[in-house]
């Protein structure tokens, strides 16, 4: 499991289970800027880039974590997804 997506999991865990009306994301944004160094600073950044980096991220980390065979195999129309928050 890659950063991103443990710091997504950890993140949405925290936000289902939390009793508080706001929450901080800041573990996910560290791990994203590790990823891709241009969101870190604070110079102002387009939410839908962060949006689709983040999403890009974990695809990719999922798909480098589920088995090769599977993740190729289109001629049994067969969908193989790896648990994220498990």
């Amino acid at each position: 499991e890659g950063e991103v997506t443990k710091a997504l999991r950890r993140h949405m865990v925290g936000v289902w289970a939390s009793t508080q009306s706001t929450l901080v994301p800041q573990e996910l944004l560290s791990a994203i800027c590790k990823a891709e160094p241009r969101f870190a600073g604070y110079q102002q950044q387009d939410s839908h880039e962060l949006f689709q980096t983040l999403l890009e991220t974990v695809r990719q980390e999922e798909s480098n974590r589920c088995p090769k065979d599977i993740v190729k195999d289109t001629k049994s129309r067969a969908l193989a997804i790896c648990p994220i928050f498990q």
